[in-house]
């Protein structure tokens, strides 16, 4: 993932209820990424300049937030998942 390239990823807004993370609703963001930058396990965060958020959870516009890359990377998998076809259930062997 290059700096300067727009990324769509989709996320759950989770809350603390009762000691015990719920999820309270989903939205899909759209960013420029600005910046990478590597964890002390050699991990990538990218830095995403936000531009636009659909969904539930709080107002993002704007702001400059910091996801690390394999959120990134596996929340776009939803746009391939809402093509395949389904499958129904059949008995494991």
């Amino acid at each position: 993932m290059e700096i300067g390239k727009t990324v769509t990823w989709r996320e759950a807004i989770t809350e603390y209820k009762h000691d015990r993370r719920i999820v309270i609703g989903e939205r899909i963001v759209t960013g420029v990424i600005t910046d990478h930058v590597m964890n002390r396990r050699g991990g990538k965060i990218l830095k995403i300049m936000v531009t636009d958020a659909q969904g539930a959870g709080p107002r993002i516009i704007g702001r400059t937030i910091s996801r690390k890359s394999t959120k990134i990377k596996k929340g776009r998998s939803w746009y391939k998942a809402g093509t395949k076809s389904s499958r129904p259930n059949k008995p494991k062997r």
